[in-house]
């Protein structure tokens, strides 16, 4: 097998601090004073290789002697070595996704954390992985040396084969600024490009033959550059960037009912880059998620060409009162993914109406009626709180509304005439209070007049006369009316008058005078009636 894995002579590691290089073509070197400190490593012969910035803050690097080395900023190494295969030869390493380091041996995928636990992955291929680095994707890639092979931070490994020439030896991976991996080709002189669902890319135009590519890596400008050993270039393809941009950038719903959904708000994405933008999932997040929805989106899951656009629908539902925020977030494949747009309006209380209605209207004095208000809003919100019941300023009841948005009180205390009954919601917390007014119209209840006979009242001594008396009752039900003035009449004239008792009679005596007109044609008891009850007479003679 063709192996690249070199070795060096001498074990150490080199900083350089405030130095410049330059190298232009296959021209001269010119170099400026650099600062330079070599740190000799325990380990004779340990041949470092690789070496990566961990997530600790120290350096990681690979030793092909079969080693994992840690280096601090001050120069402290420290070499593991437990659970690393005997002449496994790690090469290249990777600070990985995970807060772990990932690194390639002959025949497998290791990991150590920065405890210096070591994990090894097995490959299937057993084709000596070589480079590797943390992909787009949340996992690791490397190369083989007829394939790409990616392993997840559980260990999971998959490789890719198809589309990459049989032995071309891919040596160094990437990540580019387009959301792939890019790799170098050394035995055909080829840069590769691998998507993170495995589709490859070869490149080979405007790469000398036998140039030896070989290093590579992500550019500021976003663009890959790698190099060329044999050839003495340093080699640069233009990749073909996303970029992605969210506009309005915020968007104020104002104020909207609780429940109730507001107007669509468009949001736009548009790809200002020079590579396809390839938008993955639109959502909703941040404080109040639920208040937002997407509607008519049409942007996840869509692919957008350099200089085109798609739009995303927000609208505000609010679910409670109060300043309500989220985030419309788009994640796609541009180098600072996702974008985002702030979302925010206020939830108001919902308008409420009261449906008044009496029952039965008119109404005869003394009767019960029932007075009914119904509750109600256009947000899809169930009314609650309780509703106060007027006439006039006298109150009648207050009642709590049921799960119908329904209160009633019953009352047999209106007086007669013409009555203004008000039906007041109290309001809730989602919902705003609201009243509405009826006239209930009460008639007077008709009344009967039952006179007595007129009885002679003899007193000796003292002033005799005639007792008259009558008694005044509810028609429908013969209840006793009391209270009412009713005047006893003789030949049309008032002899005398008197108030009924708790049980409807009113009793006076007229003068003895009036004996024979009596006798010969009675008397008569007249109630004039009120608003509550209606006029009523009654006749009667002398002792029946």
């Amino acid at each position: 097998m063709f192996m690249l894995h070199g070795s060096v002579r001498r074990a150490a590691l080199v900083a350089i601090g405030l130095g410049t290089l330059q190298v232009i073509g296959a021209g001269p070197v010119s170099a400026a004073t650099s600062d330079i400190t070599e740190f000799r490593l325990p380990t004779a012969d340990s041949t470092p290789e690789g070496i990566t910035a961990g997530p600790d803050g120290n350096l990681w690097f690979a030793e092909q002697a079969g080693r994992i080395g840690r280096i601090t900023p001050a120069g402290v190494v420290t070499e593991f070595s437990n659970g690393i295969t005997a002449d496994s030869r790690p090469f290249a390493i990777t600070a990985g996704p995970d807060g772990n380091l990932w690194f390639t041996e002959d025949s497998a995928i290791g990991r150590i954390t920065p405890a210096g636990d070591v994990t090894e992955f097995g490959i299937t291929s057993n084709s000596a992985p070589e480079g590797i680095t943390a992909g787009p994707d949340g996992n690791l890639w490397f190369t083989e040396d007829s394939a790409i092979g990616r392993i997840t931070p559980t260990g999971v490994v998959t490789e890719f084969s198809n589309g990459i020439t049989v032995n071309s030896m891919p040596r160094r991976i990437a990540a580019g600024a387009d959301g792939n991996l890019w790799f170098t080709e050394w035995n055909i002189d080829r840069i590769g490009r691998i998507t993170p669902t495995g589709t490859v890319t070869q490149f080979a135009t405007g790469i000398t033959e036998f140039s030896g590519v070989r290093g590579i890596t992500a550019g500021p400008d976003g663009n890959v550059w790698f190099t060329e050993v044999a050839g003495d270039r340093i080699g640069r393809i233009e990749v073909a960037v996303p970029q992605a941009t969210v506009s309005p950038a915020s968007h104020d719903f104002g104020e909207q009912e609780v429940g109730t959904s507001s107007g669509l708000q468009q949001f736009t994405v548009a790809n200002t880059g020079t590579g396809p933008l390839i938008v993955g999932a639109a959502g909703i997040g941040g404080t109040d998620p639920g208040d937002f929805g997407l509607v008519d989106d049409q942007c996840s899951g869509a692919t957008v060409a350099p200089g085109g656009t798609c739009t995303i629908g927000v609208t505000f539902t609010p679910g409670t009162v109060g300043a309500r925020a989220a985030v419309l977030t788009v994640s796609d494949n541009a180098s600072d993914s996702p974008h985002t747009a702030a979302v925010t309006g206020v939830g108001i209380r919902a308008v409420s109406a009261v449906q008044l209605t009496a029952s039965p209207n008119p109404s005869t004095s003394g009767d019960p009626v029932t007075f009914a208000a119904q509750v109600s809003t256009a947000a899809p919100v169930t009314p609650t709180g309780s509703v106060t019941f007027t006439d006039g300023t006298t109150s009648l009841g207050t009642a709590v509304v049921d799960g119908t948005g329904k209160a009633t009180v019953t009352s047999s205390a209106l007086p007669g005439g013409a009555h203004q009954i008000t039906a007041s919601y109290s309001g809730d917390a989602k919902v705003l209070g609201s009243s509405a007014s009826i006239v209930q119209q009460v008639t007077a209840a008709p009344t009967a007049l039952t006179a007595r006979p007129a009885q002679l009242v003899i007193q000796l001594p003292g002033a005799s006369g005639l007792r008259l008396a009558a008694r005044l009752t509810l028609t429908h039900t013969g209840a006793p009316i009391g209270g009412q003035l009713v005047s006893m009449r003789i030949n049309g004239a008032t002899v005398c008058t008197a108030t009924t008792a708790s049980d409807g009679v009113a009793t006076c005596t007229a003068p003895v005078s009036y004996l024979l007109a009596v006798t010969v044609h009675g008397y008569t008891a007249a109630y004039a009636g009120s608003p509550d009850y209606q006029p009523a007479t009654g006749h009667a003679g002398l002792l029946g």
